[in-house]
């Protein structure tokens, strides 16, 4: 057995050989790029394994750990610049992995000497000022002092955030902003919830790394402030409102909350001390915050709707915190505070005080910024969210009184369908509530805890997910005549693929002046565009761009436009928009051509055997052709969607509904018995009023029919539009189809010629829906034409848009995709493979 193993052993030995080696090479390309971190790697693991060593052998107690700093031994001066090494436990190793992927990263960014001098300069500044300040803090606040002195400072943060900050100077205005208000926003959040030295020496490294940035690079980075607008006001409630939950959030689970904050828990938990409750509270007692983060994405969106919610949950969690005060005193069988009541009294008092006044300023920045939050979600679009929520507390409700009845010897006292019901209800009031209205029942086993706190965590959740689903369908009620945009077209003209704007299923903008307008369909809280708008010259292109960018804005809506020829995206990325080539037109110069030569073989070849076929090329619409051409057709289409594994795709593909239109021409192929073997659909090019071309869209051929049917069609096409004196044909875009003459054109100003940095995320995407649809087959029979290559772009403001516009076009093209359908098309991959 071990001489016939050897072989198989040396060919897998061989196979994967060259990619370990392709690996390695890489590896040691990304660790010579960083030296700077790869020494520091080393350093922190030899730190560890040697602090280990000393503990374990030598016969003194030493500290635990004594390069890191700590507030009651300030005289370790040599933690300025070891308190990064001093981690225990598995943090070592976490910093490894993080200083050698984030770290190289940046180090690269800004340079091996400016990381250096950057994070050990905003290491011992934030330490120090984490020192000094401990005195301060004891004189202020003892109890907050005497707390930090049980905590240490260190970890690989300390030493990373000053470079992350200085390379800010470096980035793009847009990017530089959002950098700082993300790590500064949040280290403020945790240093005032937990208080501990080292958030605090991390708030000072971060601080420490921004100036070193800004002193290193002056003027890099240009100085413009961006003007205020609805948009960015909204942002900032938002994410204002995002911090309240996050801090909330934070002094609810973090297990040091002493800081000047941490009694905001008492707006979350109901008890006076710092508890840990079990898994199943404490992720109930969490809900009305992540319910007010969905409100958030609300707001940033503009939602009247989420106003009006975030308003209610602070008003009614401020009500349970106050209720639930009085009604522990009036248990007590005391009196609530007043201004002569003793010192243990107002102790509870000034705990409610803080939780008060953070739902009193939410509510006033609300209301503050009402005006920039006017966006209706639609009525219906709300019945059906208070609905499906209504049905689905029902179901918890029942399904936790069923379970909690069949072990009702789990709970103490014992259950009973009465107190079973009441107990959920309670439950799904905010945990601050508990002072006013307590749960009766206590579970012991594991059933009991489940119908405890599972099902009305469920319905939390489904409630959380009914306002976010509502607040991300479309705000807006299409007002423009479906005729004005057909007419719009047919005026100004659209380019090849303008008559798509037509369609039905699509919304439509037009300008106040009536000049231009757009195509769009609103869903996953995007605009997306159907082609280039109907302008007449860069001028009116570029003014419809910014027309319906602003309309979108207002809509609480991010723009994209999707499948837009060159003029359209260069308007987009003068505006700083990120760009893709995300298709490719073949298109047809009409004058001039014949189809002679060799390179158009197989055209001729088509045209030759259709004569002695006896098939013939017949134009028609739909409403004029006769009802039996019109079932061949529908038969020859339901067998070529019954073939895909996945559902006929829509949007920028048409199909029956499409070819329902007296402008939109069909050509068939008709043999002499009558039989149709091929359909084509040819709709109108427009400019300046009169139709100037033709584009391809439908394109199917009966199954066994006349093979070359589809070449014969549209060889024919071409010769007959050239024939009537038209300019241009186009063959339409292939999906997904590049032949790499774009560059990366990302709004960075970087790379103009060559491969774009999403070329392999898009050729993946290729690679996986070829089997179900064919786009890169297609996009090779349309090279027969020797067509000119046209590329058609997707650009968005914001490269983290692409998320979301991803989830748009995939929703567009095919909005009813079901499991079963998932699950073949998965199929075809497993088999492709």
């Amino acid at each position: 057995m071990s001489s016939q193993a050897a072989p198989h052993t040396a060919r897998i030995t061989a196979h994967l050989s060259p990619r370990m080696t392709a690996s390695a090479r890489t590896t040691h390309a990304w660790l010579r790029k960083g030296r700077v971190c790869t020494a520091l790697a080393g350093l922190l693991l030899l730190s560890t394994v040697a602090l280990a060593v000393i503990h374990r052998t030598s016969p003194l107690r030493l500290p635990k750990n004594p390069l890191a700093a700590e507030p009651a031994h300030p005289m370790r001066l040599w933690s300025l610049l070891t308190a990064w090494t001093g981690t225990i436990h598995l943090s070592p190793f976490v910093g490894v992995v993080v200083l050698l992927t984030v770290g190289i990263a940046i180090e690269r960014f800004i340079g091996s000497r400016s990381f250096l001098i950057s994070a050990f300069v905003s290491h011992a500044v934030g330490i120090g000022a984490a020192l000094v300040a401990h005195p301060l803090i004891t004189a202020v606040a003892p109890g907050w002092g005497h707390a930090m002195t049980r905590h240490p400072i260190s970890g690989i943060p300390l030493l990373l955030l000053g470079p992350v900050m200085a390379s800010t100077a470096l980035m793009n205005h847009l990017w530089c902003r959002r950098t700082r208000v993300l790590v500064l926003g949040f280290l403020l959040v945790e240093t005032a919830v937990t208080g501990t030295p080292g958030a605090l020496a991390r708030l000072g490294a971060a601080t420490t790394g921004l100036f070193v940035g800004m002193i290193t690079w002056r003027g890099s980075v240009s100085s413009a402030r961006l003007s205020r607008t609805r948009r960015t006001s909204r942002n900032l409630l938002a994410l204002v409102v995002a911090c309240w939950s996050l801090m909330l959030a934070l002094a609810a689970v973090s297990r040091a909350a002493f800081g000047p904050l941490a009694s905001a828990r008492y707006g979350v938990f109901p008890e006076r001390e710092v508890v840990h409750p079990v898994t199943g509270a404490l992720g109930l007692s969490l809900m009305p915050l992540l319910l007010q983060l969905a409100l958030a994405d609300g707001l940033r969106r503009g939602r009247r709707t989420a106003a009006v919610g975030t308003i209610l949950l602070q008003l009614f969690l401020a009500i349970c915190s106050v209720l639930s005060v009085n009604a522990e005193f009036t248990l007590d069988g005391t009196e609530p505070p007043t201004v002569s009541s003793p010192p243990s009294s107002w102790n509870i008092s000034n705990h409610m005080a803080l939780p008060l006044m953070l739902n009193a300023g939410i509510v006033l920045l609300v209301v503050w910024n009402r005006d920039h939050l006017r966006l209706h979600t639609r009525p219906g679009v709300v019945r059906k969210a208070i609905l499906t929520w209504t049905i689905t507390a029902f179901a918890c409700a029942a399904a936790s009184v069923v379970l909690g009845t069949i072990v009702a010897h789990d709970f103490e006292p014992e259950a009973t369908p009465s107190v079973l019901i009441t107990d959920f209800l309670v439950r799904l009031l905010p945990t601050s509530a508990e002072g006013l209205l307590a749960p009766t029942l206590r579970p012991h086993g594991p059933l009991a805890c489940l119908a405890t706190w599972f099902f009305p965590t469920f319905a939390w959740v489904s409630a959380i997910v009914c306002a976010w689903v509502a607040m991300t369908k479309p705000a807006i009620t299409p007002s423009v005549n479906h005729e004005d945009l057909v007419a719009l077209v047919r005026a100004r003209g659209a380019g090849t693929l303008g008559w798509m704007l037509t369609w039905p299923g699509n919304d439509a903008w037009i300008a106040d002046d009536k000049r231009t307008g757009f195509a769009y369909r609103a869903g996953s809280g995007v605009a997306l565009t159907l082609g280039d708008p109907a302008a007449a010259g860069p001028e009116e292109t570029k003014e419809a761009v910014e027309g319906f960018t602003a309309f979108a804005h207002e809509a609480g809506l991010v723009p994209a436009l999707y499948s837009v020829h060159e003029p359209t995206m260069l308007v987009a990325r003068e505006h700083g928009w990120t760009v893709l080539q995300v298709a490719e037109e073949a298109v047809i110069d009409l004058p001039g051509l014949a189809f002679k030569g060799k390179v158009f073989q197989d055209v001729r070849t088509a045209l030759n055997h259709a004569r002695r076929e006896g098939i013939t090329a017949e134009w028609t619409t739909w409403r004029t052709a006769p009802e039996g051409r019109r079932d061949q057709i529908r038969a020859i289409s339901q067998a070529w969607v019954g073939e895909k594994a996945l559902p006929e795709m829509g949007f920028t593909l048409g199909g029956l509904r499409e070819i329902d239109d007296d402008d939109t021409r069909l050509l068939l192929a008709v043999d002499e018995g009558g039989t149709v073997h091929a359909v084509t659909s040819w709709m109108p090019v427009h400019r300046d009023g009169e139709v100037i071309g033709l584009t391809l869209d439908l394109m199917r051929r009966r199954e066994g029919g006349w093979r070359p049917a589809i070449e014969y069609l549209i060889a024919r096409a071409a010769q007959d539009a050239q024939g009537e004196g038209l300019e241009v044909m186009s063959l339409s875009g292939a999906p997904l189809a590049r032949s790499g003459i774009s560059g990366d054109l990302t709004g960075d100003g970087v790379d103009d010629v060559g491969a774009s940095r999403f070329d392999p995320l898009l050729d993946l995407l290729a690679s996986l829906l070829e089997p179900a649809y064919g786009f890169a087959s297609l996009h090779s029979f349309k090279r027969k034409f020797k067509p000119r290559k046209v590329p058609m772009y997707l650009a968005v403001p914001d490269v983290v848009d692409l998320p979301a516009v991803g989830v748009a076009i995939a929703h567009a093209y095919v909005p009813d995709l079901t499991p079963a359908q998932t699950a073949r098309f998965a199929q075809v991959l497993v088999t492709h493979d």
